[in-house]
């Protein structure tokens, strides 16, 4: 087995589109008007698009790409994933769309105290099944 299989660590990477709040609906009300904001065109016929909320909910949901929720949800939501794809890493970005410090500094705490080491531990002996 290659060292890199045998070595890896889902919670090895840090920064995702994601923010951790204590209940997952705080989490998504908080969040969308800054990921939306991200997202926007900036300059006529530039890249980006409106999200609408019923599309960020889409992407929010438990399986849809983006990081966010409760603590919970954030470790479920990737270790589904890790069960599914067999990802082994997970690299995002926590501070988008004009995001307030406190509040990446909030996401930032709860992904090293809550989710990491449950991410951590959860898959520290087996490899993803694909």
């Amino acid at each position: 087995m290659p060292r890199w299989v045998s070595s890896w660590s889902l919670a090895d990477w840090w920064a995702g589109l994601q923010r951790s709040g204590k209940t997952s609906q705080d989490a998504r009300k908080d969040l969308y008007p800054y990921y939306r904001e991200y997202l926007r065109p900036k300059t006529p016929r530039a890249r980006g698009w409106l999200v609408t909320s019923d599309q960020f909910d889409a992407v929010a949901s438990p399986f849809g790409a983006l990081m966010t929720g409760s603590p919970q949800e954030v470790i479920d939501k990737l270790l589904t994933e890790r069960e599914l794809l067999g990802i082994d890493r997970f690299m995002g970005q926590i501070d988008f769309g004009g995001m307030p410090p406190t509040m990446v500094n909030a996401s930032i705490e709860l992904l090293a105290t809550e989710v990491a080491p449950t991410i951590r531990k959860e898959t520290a002996t087996s490899l993803p099944t694909t």
